[in-house]
């Protein structure tokens, strides 16, 4: 689950056993407990995780 909301997205994916990359769009200090944060819409990072070794030239 891919979420910029801890109450919203991360706490009820992780309650249900899914993995978790938290979207810190808003410059929190504090972060959820996730598997990934990305600092802003990190798209590049978040592929990267999610696809290793997937070419940065807008692969999906």
């Amino acid at each position: 689950m891919v979420g910029n909301s801890a109450h919203d997205d991360i706490q009820p994916a992780r309650a249900l056993g899914m993995r978790t990359c938290f979207l810190n769009t808003d410059g929190l200090n504090e972060t959820p407990e996730c598997d990934l944060v990305c600092e802003g819409a990190d798209y590049e990072k978040l592929l990267q995780m999610i696809l290793p070794g997937a070419a940065s030239d807008g692969a999906r």
